[in-house]
């Protein structure tokens, strides 16, 4: 089964909360217990948590992953980069450029010209369609 989401565009975080005169800790949450889903904020994350619960933080580093784009057909998108892939290549989503969704109408084969004169190709949906 598969889920689809849409996000409405001004619940996008485009920018770190700071730069939206948001406070770190005051950020969305989404907490997920077997009980039901509940909206937050991050500052309320302690009431949440029961003794012996585990709390995994992610501290890798991030890029700039949004490239201007466009493609054959004269259509502006952005290219969002996600992950380098172990074979050199990287796992990309395709957005509408005025941010209203994901592009899902790209095939393999088509090149999507980057701003800075770079190129890339599309060369299989990630993950591959067979897992």
């Amino acid at each position: 089964m598969t889920a689809t989401f849409t996000l409405p565009v001004e619940l996008a975080a485009t920018e770190p909360p700071e730069a939206r005169g948001v406070a770190r800790d005051a950020v969305r949450l989404l907490v997920a217990k077997p009980d039901g889903v509940t909206h937050a904020i991050f500052r309320d994350l302690p009431s949440f948590l029961d003794a012996g619960d585990l709390i995994v933080v992610n501290t890798s580093s991030t890029m700039p992953a949004a490239v201007d784009a466009v493609r054959a057909c004269d259509e502006w998108i952005v290219v969002h980069f996600s992950s380098p892939l172990d074979d050199g290549t990287w796992a990309i989503e395709l957005r509408l450029s005025d941010g209203s969704g994901p592009i899902r109408d790209g095939v393999v084969g088509e090149t999507v010209y980057l701003a800075g004169q770079e190129t890339g190709l599309l060369v299989e949906p990630y993950p591959a369609a067979s897992e």
